[in-house]
């Protein structure tokens, strides 16, 4: 079996019922279908940093063990306990990312363990703080409140957070006293930070104190350097593996993608090592997080801020073969939350993105198309899409009787948001930027150009009579970025019934715009039926190579507790009886 990076955040989500907020949909949730108890239960019992508690009415606690869960049985969940406790009892099993709680009212005996029966409901709290790991080992802290002198005595620090660390001992300072830290790492660097005693607990030789760190201390580089070490020990970022990235892609299979021949991608070569060298200078726009090893990297996924608040999520690669260090479930678990909570640490409100390919991996499947799946359309959204690849050129339109294509002014740009309303989830065009002052992504454009790579959308409306009867929607960046070309794409949208037989023409005039911005070929993103694959415009061949279909996932950062937590069940170990 293999076992994953413990955390000690796990145990504070039994407190965390208490400071929940109902309003949050990320946060809360009830199970009531059996078959999906029995897969949550299954791989919470599978999971060896799962740590199960049991609360009888009195309000004490008995730390139990999950020895192993059997689906089919009468008492699947099987424990382990010191002493069985007074029945009823509400059993914890916290995770890293959520706690599940549920009743149990008979205990049977069952070789040296309790088992009980599979509940009717659970609960679920899910965690919205940042994760906590245990502290390496020899790492110690000196203390001491603002403008005095630091403590003599250093104490061991036992966990840290971005935003805190944990020491063992009692400290001669009050809660909320604003203190000066001293910490020395395992390896003697000394790091000067700033917060306050945030509170104290515990007797004995288990008293721990809790220290929460200004914001400008936690953005020290040193101290971010530390703690993404602890939480993130296998993966990297920020630096660039051209070279070993495009032989991950070669190894993975993923030029294969959408029945491509990896010859084909030889000519990006060049213009992928330009943009991955550009996007490591630029870590507020993207990067790629990394499973470094010693003959490469064993996985990857890369990041971009492709709109103004929207993070999208692509070109994610593992080795496939038996020389890999860890299974395939660890590492993809790595360099998923690595970049997951790397979103999340950012506070401002946002989207993450992500297209699926039908025939593509069944772990991006699993991972983001199920879930996205399971949210209710104001948590997120999965739309549908085909992917025709097509050639840029001159534009072969001569024009027709009574429609013209022109750039729309702000108030037919209005307009036609208004009817996009209609017929797209409100997720979708908030994350894609189709909201009027969002539109032409010139913030956007603006922070790419800084960085000295280049993002440009062109809206497009086409005419008849006067009046708007379809949109295009053209966007482009480096060559290189996205190996696919996803980046170089057009939408097309009719605004009215029947309008979808003008589309070829929008398509025609989309083909012209990217030949004028030195593109060769670009993605047309067909969503609807009705808008499937245009192929010819006043008898000239727009013909595209389908490269499948595929979703669009898209959901709010206020998602990410719920995704974090699906992705940590996902990735936990395979139930043998389960463990």
């Amino acid at each position: 079996m293999s076992h994953f990076a413990n955390t000690s955040g796990a145990p504070l989500l039994v407190e965390a019922p208490r400071s929940i907020a109902p309003r949050a949909s990320a946060e809360r949730e009830w199970l009531a279908d059996p078959e999906e108890l029995r897969a949550r239960l299954a791989s919470l019992f599978a999971d060896p940093t799962t740590v199960a508690l049991a609360r009888t009415p009195e309000g004490h606690r008995v730390r139990a063990t999950c020895q192993w869960f059997e689906p089919g049985a009468a008492h699947p969940c099987v424990f382990g306990f010191p002493r069985p406790p007074p029945l009823p009892t509400q059993v914890i099993l916290a995770s890293p990312f959520a706690a599940y709680s549920f009743e149990v009212q008979e205990l049977v005996p069952r070789e040296d363990a309790w088992a009980a029966g599979l509940p009717a409901g659970v609960r679920v709290w899910r965690r919205r703080a940042e994760r906590r790991q245990c502290a390496p080992a020899g790492m110690e802290a000196r203390i001491g409140m603002t403008g005095e002198p630091l403590g003599s005595a250093p104490l061991p620090v036992c966990e840290l957070s971005f935003r805190s660390l944990c020491l063992t001992g009692w400290p001669p300072i009050p809660v909320g006293a604003r203190v000066r830290i001293e910490v020395t790492t395992s390896s003697r660097e000394v790091l000067s930070l700033e917060g306050r005693v945030a509170r104290i607990a515990g007797e004995g030789e288990g008293v721990k104190c809790a220290l929460a760190l200004d914001p400008e201390a936690a953005l020290q580089p040193g101290w971010q350097t530390l703690v993404c070490r602890a939480l993130h020990p296998h993966t990297r970022r920020g630096k660039t593996w051209a070279a070993a990235s495009w032989a991950l892609y070669e190894s993975s299979g993923y030029f294969h993608l959408s029945s491509q021949a990896p010859h084909r991608f030889t000519r990006l070569k060049s213009a992928f090592a330009q943009a991955c060298r550009k996007l490591d200078h630029a870590p507020e726009l993207g990067g790629q997080i990394a499973w470094p090893s010693a003959r490469g990297i064993e996985a990857s996924l890369s990041l971009l801020r492709v709109y103004a608040d929207t993070s999208f999520v692509y070109q994610v690669a593992r080795r496939r073969d038996p020389l890999a260090p860890s299974n395939g479930r660890e590492v993809l678990r790595a360099v998923n939350l690595h970049a997951f909570e790397q979103v999340a640490r950012d506070p401002s409100p946002g989207w993450l993105l992500i297209y699926i390919q039908d025939d593509g991996a069944r772990w991006s499947r699993l991972a983001y198309r199920s879930f996205g799946e399971g949210l209710g359309p104001e948590r997120g959204c999965v739309v549908p899409f085909r992917a025709i690849l097509h050639r840029a050129g001159p534009s072969v339109w001569r024009g027709r009787e009574g429609l013209t294509v022109l750039d729309p002014s702000p108030d037919e740009c209005r307009q036609v948001l208004a009817q996009l309303e209609r017929s797209r989830p409100a997720v979708y065009l908030d994350a894609l930027d189709l909201r009027p002052g969002r539109l032409h992504l010139r913030e956007v454009e603006d922070a790419w150009r800084r960085r000295g790579l280049n993002r440009r959308r062109a809206v497009r409306l086409l005419l008849h009579r006067g009046r708007p009867v379809a949109l295009s929607v053209l966007e482009r960046a480096d060559e290189g970025l996205h190996l696919f070309g996803l980046l170089d794409c057009a939408r097309l949208y009719p605004l009215r019934p029947g309008a979808e037989v003008y589309l070829p023409l929008l398509l025609d005039d989309a083909r012209g715009w990217f030949h004028a911005q030195g593109k060769e070929r670009f993605v047309y993103f067909a969503e609807d039926e009705a808008a499937s694959p245009p192929v010819a415009t006043q008898g000239q061949p727009l013909g595209g190579e389908d490269l499948g279909g595929a979703r669009l996932v898209a959901f709010p950062k206020r998602e990410l507790p719920a995704f974090l937590d699906h992705l940590h069940r996902i990735t936990a170990p395979r139930p043998e009886r389960a463990r």
